[in-house]
């Protein structure tokens, strides 16, 4: 069995899932500074990440070898610290 959209209807779910992702950075932003001050600053590290402490863990850059020339993204980073030190890199 196959499945044909029109172009119409590939734009509405385009719309919807721009809305979700809209939703969820919304989300997020609502709460990134409880994760950079206060409560998570014992966390996060965020004054060491400023100047210039990697966040990865020690087994991250062990395990994938050299990332040089590749695009990341890394799943298990909710407030960017760990998706830049890999861009530092």
């Amino acid at each position: 069995m196959s499945y044909c959209l029109s172009l119409g209807q590939v734009g509405v779910i385009l719309d919807k899932e721009a809305k979700f992702f809209e939703d969820n950075r919304k989300s997020w932003d609502s709460i990134a500074h409880m994760h950079a001050q206060g409560s998570g600053d014992w966390f996060y590290l965020i004054e060491q990440f400023l100047d210039g402490e990697c966040q990865l863990g020690l087994w991250e850059p062990k395990e994938l070898g050299t990332v040089d020339g590749k695009s990341l993204l890394h799943l298990q980073c909710h407030i960017g610290t760990d998706t830049l030190s890999w861009a530092r890199r």
